[in-house]
């Protein structure tokens, strides 16, 4: 779509402010006093905010549609004074023409205020927009320029709509997990006192990450048959299926905050080789983690993204490993460890992001236990699984393999995290081949986590000074309906009322 500038020069209103002519010599604001329009637009911005029963006093999001002399942006800050605004223009000629007036260059000053072009406005939103901390984004129009813009209107909706999308994936896990993880990363904190991590993988041999994909079936007696040239890193869903038919894994990689991931490891944990090495994401499930540090394994912890995990990585001179788990899926994480690693050559089996004949998973899964466990004459284990496979739409790929949006998520992850790396592979016969060219070396940790001094920094901290390690939490709140008119700031309190409580 084309999108042309609309501005020509700066002018002087009656009233002696400046504003942008559009390039048939008329305003979006009046050329007799654009001070008055702002107060107008502000007086209704407020109004609806008053009839929906909503206060954006201490923290908004807004995409004002239309940014002119600036005035607007600059009145709208002062009303709403921990909002970030995204000051909308078409072009970045308009942008330049217009951040010649003075009172825009002070506006530019403020972190507060972000200036998009249309072109620009998906990436802008999706790089500052946080729905936790800002609740509902807003959209101010300035009529006049929406209507010198007209044609362009459902373009630049749309683009808010699908970044609001893309955002509210990911709000939408930490709204489900958030209380989880918070519980989670407190727990395994406290474990990380006694854990040193001792990871001396060897990296001359072939790294094998090993996911629980149907294709896995077809792979087993590969994997035996070079198991001395591998060195075996299993996600946690596969490290069962793997134990079960008699291979060992070197490493198993587990990012699953929820219980149900501790299946993975209370039973064949028996039969796991004592150097089998356990890495942890710090919100991963603690009943699991406890578990196996119980059974003498070596465990080390890492964090990937959550705000709390890396606020207590850079809290002392301890450093966790760091790992990418990309859109939220466990085998990036493993990829990314053997990658980090050192490992020249790495190959990917299971990494399906799809459902293959009806199945979801490889044979072998705790899932096979525990829907054959309730099994009966209408309904059998295939039952669960369909239902399962089709709690979301299935997208048809092929005429044996179908997948859904989330797991074609976690393909396209995938495939930009091996782009951004500079990692060349190839796909062949469901297999991932990977080579690694980086000079990148894992380095062991050998300090202890102090657990009480992190818990007494964070409580003598002003909260909202270290606002962004609750915002999961949050967001978790955020979904109850009986907060639906809380501020930020009442939520922040809740955050850190639960954070406390739970330490004392």
């Amino acid at each position: 779509m084309k999108i042309e500038a609309i501005y020509k020069e700066i002018s002087e209103a009656k009233n002696g402010s400046l504003i942008p002519l559009l390039k048939n010599g008329s305003s979006i604001e009046s050329k007799y006093n654009p001070e008055r329009d702002a107060e107008n637009l502000l007086a209704l911005t407020i109004k609806t905010d008053e009839d929906e029963n909503k206060d954006f006093s201490d923290e908004a999001f807004f995409v004002v549609l239309g940014t002119g002399s600036g005035i607007f942006i600059q009145k709208l800050a002062d009303k709403y004074t921990n909002a970030k605004i995204i000051a909308l223009e078409a072009t970045a000629e308009d942008l330049q023409l217009i951040k010649s007036i003075p009172a825009i260059k002070e506006l530019e000053k403020s972190e507060r205020i972000i200036f998009s072009t249309i072109e620009n406005l998906h990436t802008t939103i999706i790089n500052n927009y946080i729905p936790a901390l800002h609740g509902n984004l807003r959209v101010i129009e300035q009529k006049a320029w929406c209507n010198v813009n007209s044609q362009l209107l459902d373009f630049i909706k749309k683009q808010i709509e699908l970044a609001v999308q893309d955002i509210s994936a990911d709000f939408s896990v930490q709204s489900h997990f958030g209380k989880i993880w918070q519980f989670n990363i407190l727990a395994n904190l406290k474990h990380a006192e006694n854990q040193i991590n001792k990871i001396n993988p060897e990296t001359d041999k072939t790294a094998v990450i090993v996911a629980a994909g149907p294709s896995l079936d077809k792979k087993i007696e590969a994997l035996k048959s070079r198991r001395s040239e591998l060195y075996i890193i299993a996600t946690d869903t596969a490290f069962s299926v793997l134990s079960k038919k008699g291979i060992n894994s070197d490493a198993v990689v587990s990012i699953d905050g929820q219980s149900v991931s501790f299946n993975h490891f209370f039973t064949r944990s028996n039969t796991a080789a004592k150097d089998t090495h356990f890495l942890f994401d710090l919100c991963a499930n603690s009943s699991a983690v406890n578990h196996i540090i119980s059974k003498g394994f070596n465990v080390s912890f890492f964090v990937t993204g959550h705000p709390l995990s890396l606020y207590a990585d850079s809290f002392s001179d301890r450093s966790f490993l760091k790992l990418y788990s990309g859109a939220g899926t466990v085998t990036i994480t493993a990829i990314d460890f053997a990658v980090k690693s050192g490992f020249k050559n790495i190959e990917v089996y299971g990494a399906d992001f799809s459902y293959s004949n009806g199945k979801a998973y490889t044979k072998g899964t705790y899932l096979d236990a525990l829907y054959s466990k309730f099994q009966s004459r209408i309904k059998n284990s295939q039952t669960d699984f369909d239902r399962l496979m089709f709690r979301t739409e299935l997208e048809k790929l092929s005429e044996k393999r179908t997948s859904t949006q989330t797991l074609l998520r976690y393909k396209e992850s995938l495939l930009e995290y091996l782009k951004n790396n500079g990692l060349s592979f190839t796909d062949k016969d469901e297999v991932y081949f990977i080579k690694n060219n980086s000079k990148s070396k894992l380095l062991s940790n050998t300090k202890a986590f102090n657990y009480e001094l992190f818990l007494a920094s964070i409580k003598k901290e002003n909260p909202q000074s270290i606002k962004q390690i609750f915002l999961p939490y949050i967001a978790w709140l955020r979904k109850n309906k009986k907060y639906k008119n809380y501020s930020f700031n009442e939520f922040l309190k809740l955050a850190y009322s639960s954070f406390v409580s739970y330490n004392k």
